[in-house]
């Protein structure tokens, strides 16, 4: 929660049914849309309305690299500057041992 206001809220909901997936909705400070490379390796927001935070731009690209290390995928389905973020990580397909 690095970029976002205190007092920062996370919303995790795990929806179930034909495409279960997890949703995670932060209050962070968003993503411009011309910023799409966060899943980068290394990629940081510089946003002087937050001073630079410390980090290594490191975790959203070792969660997609986790989601997809084990056949699943994980995307931003919203986020603006100012109104934060929406991350999805659809359920992986079943694969079937033969």
């Amino acid at each position: 929660m690095t970029y976002s206001h205190p007092p920062a809220r996370i919303k995790v909901q795990v929806a179930d049914g034909e495409a279960p997936e997890v949703r995670v909705t932060d209050s962070g400070i968003g993503v411009p849309a011309a910023a799409r490379v966060m899943f980068e390796q290394f990629y940081r927001v510089d946003d002087v309305e937050f001073g630079y935070p410390s980090g290594t731009g490191l975790g959203l690209y070792i969660s997609r690299q986790l989601a997809e290390r084990y056949g699943g995928s994980l995307f931003v389905e919203r986020s603006s500057p100012h109104d934060g973020s929406v991350f999805t990580a659809p359920e992986a397909p079943h694969r079937l041992d033969s």
